[in-house]
């Protein structure tokens, strides 16, 4: 079901850049998620930020859905932090 158009800014917002509509998924592909965020396994994510560390980054927020938030932030700690 299509949200209606006085809606549907709501849709765009709502998700906070964690999701996307059905509508613009096929829009996102592999190498655009990973031109503009940090993902992947433990030593991908260490290298990438150790790389924008180098290009001058000094701070990185973790954004993730609410449902998984702690458990991202669990496992940012536990695995990726000491690993820096």
């Amino acid at each position: 079901m299509e949200t209606p158009e006085d809606r549907r800014y709501l849709e765009l917002h709502d998700g906070h850049a964690t999701w996307l509509p059905a509508a613009e998924r096929r829009f996102l592909t592999e190498d655009a998620v990973r031109a503009v965020t940090i993902v992947g396994t433990v030593d991908e994510v260490v290298e990438q930020i150790r790389e924008a560390e180098q290009a001058g980054v000094t701070e990185l927020a973790l954004q993730s859905p609410l449902a998984t938030a702690r458990d991202v932030m669990r496992e940012f700690a536990e695995r990726v932090r000491p690993a820096l």
